[in-house]
């Protein structure tokens, strides 16, 4: 499988999920909390970077425990798991070292762009700073939406 094929995969399965994407963080920006000073959008891709990956909203400021409680029903905007069936939503199945490029670098990109465009299509006059935070492990950048 080629980069760009495992891309476009990728991205079509996120686009599947743009509507409810948009409706949980509509539903997150009418209960954060007054004290809530950010709101980051977590990718966490598996370590071995064989596909798995999810992508979920916390927010910052002081107390992080109380004010993600908050949110907490909500937090989880995509997830890919391991069923008996392969990975559901059917992300394509990877082994990084049969590859010579970084999986977990193009999860990263691909989740940067879906998120920004949900964000700029529909919460762009929202004054709460909003961050995507890549994989830690990523070479790419947090990037900040407001």
């Amino acid at each position: 499988m080629t980069k760009e094929e495992y891309r476009k995969s990728v991205r079509i399965e996120l686009d599947k999920k743009s509507q409810f994407v948009k409706e949980r963080i509509s539903t997150i920006l009418t209960i954060i909390p007054e004290k809530a000073k950010g709101l980051s959008f977590d990718i966490c891709p598996e370590q071995d970077g064989g596909g798995q990956f999810s992508v979920s909203v916390s927010l910052d400021g002081p107390n992080l425990y109380v004010l993600n409680k908050v949110i907490e029903d909500y937090s989880d905007l995509f997830d890919v798991r391991y069923t008996k069936e392969g990975l559901n939503p059917p992300v394509p199945m990877v082994n990084q070292r049969e590859l010579d490029w970084y999986v977990n670098d193009i999860l990263s990109l691909e989740v940067i762009d879906w998120i920004t465009k949900i964000w700029k299509e529909n919460f762009s006059d929202v004054s709460i700073v909003a961050t995507i935070v890549p994989d830690e492990l990523s070479e790419i950048d947090c990037v900040e939406l407001n």
